[in-house]
């Protein structure tokens, strides 16, 4: 029984892997874009600010700046908040798949138990059909 325990647990822990190797690029991307959404951040308040050391009358490219930065942190987010929600949507259906089928193998295995003979004990002896001549 012991053997039948082991791999059940081993296929079950394999599976739960492959589940969570497919949830594993939505956190990437969910964790990278608000990084890239700083980045245009950083890159369009450069700008604002080059265009601010560079005087009066340039009104215009100080605000294309703070757009771009704006923008990039926008789109950042709308791509992190979602991607990461389903995330972690899916890692709780994972989670209570293998809970489920955990809760349903029980009883299994407890019968498993039950029929299985003893360490130790003979194992029972084939039986053949008696041949009754008729």
């Amino acid at each position: 029984l012991t053997e039948i325990e082991k791999s059940m647990e081993d296929k079950a822990a394999r599976e739960i892997a492959t589940l969570r190797g497919g949830i594993r690029p939505l956190r990437t991307v969910g964790s990278i874009a608000p990084l890239i959404g700083l980045l245009g951040t950083v890159v369009g308040m450069i700008v604002a600010f080059r265009t601010a050391s560079q005087g009066l009358g340039r009104g215009e490219r100080m605000a294309e700046g703070i757009y771009l930065a704006l923008m990039t942190t926008a789109a950042g987010l709308t791509i992190a908040i979602p991607t990461l929600l389903l995330s972690a949507i899916f890692t709780a259906r994972v989670e209570r798949f293998f809970r489920e089928m955990a809760e349903e193998l029980v009883p299994t295995i407890l019968c498993l138990a039950r029929i299985a003979p003893e360490e130790g004990a003979e194992p029972a002896a084939a039986t053949t059909p008696e041949v009754v001549n008729v």
